[in-house]
């Protein structure tokens, strides 16, 4: 595991400036008539779908996971949101018409606790790109952050990670999942992320 670990943290050695220009780049970042007319029906309610998603850095328990309708980065009141189980897993219910449009975010607080490095002391934020909801994970938001930057697609976005990083894993693939080498380097990849959204999110809040 020791060795696994280096090579991921040689990899972060060999891009620094793709890691942190890609996540700095979207965490500085939005009556019916009268008489004996018959009234009119009720319009029928828009359909409504339920989008599953989960939450990981290990799989983190009492995030708040929203559907980012204003691109603001952040879960507003009026968003539709949940919250996510010790499993890290979470189900947004969301009008149909919204479903692949939009962006999801996890707010991940200091009252949520991480499955696999224990109790969160610092607030950080995570994204998913609007097509690709079922993972939210530290390096599903470096893909959202590369193709906002870049004005890409999410299957180009996660391509060009991929390859900068020597991942042997989708970026969307849940590296909590397995024990394989190419598990561990994601995982560990993930933590040197975090650690930079740490350093990040205060400067983000500031700007708001």
């Amino acid at each position: 595991t020791q060795g696994v670990s280096s090579a991921a943290s040689d990899v972060y050695k060999r891009q620094p400036r793709f890691f942190v220009a890609a996540l700095a780049a979207a965490l500085a970042a939005c009556g019916g008539g009268g008489g004996d007319s018959p009234e009119a029906p009720n319009p029928e309610a828009p359909a409504r779908t339920d989008v599953v998603v989960k939450v990981v850095d290990g799989p983190l328990a009492n995030a708040v996971v929203c559907l980012d309708v204003n691109g603001n980065a952040a879960c507003d009141a009026d968003e539709p949101r949940a919250v996510t189980s010790a499993s890290g897993s979470a189900t947004l219910s969301i009008l149909a018409a919204d479903a692949g449009r939009f962006s999801l975010v996890a707010e991940v607080g200091t009252d949520a606790v991480d499955a696999d490095h224990g109790p969160v002391t610092q607030a950080y934020t995570l994204r998913t790109p609007a097509d690709r909801p079922g993972l939210i994970s530290p390096l599903t938001t470096l893909v959202q952050a590369y193709a906002q930057n870049r004005g890409v697609g999410s299957e180009t976005a996660a391509l060009v990670v991929e390859q900068e990083l020597s991942l042997g894993l989708s970026a969307f693939a849940d590296f909590t999942q397995g024990s394989s080498e190419a598990h561990i380097v994601a995982g560990t990849v993930a933590r040197l992320l975090l650690s930079l959204i740490h350093i990040s999110e205060p400067t983000r809040q500031e700007a708001i």
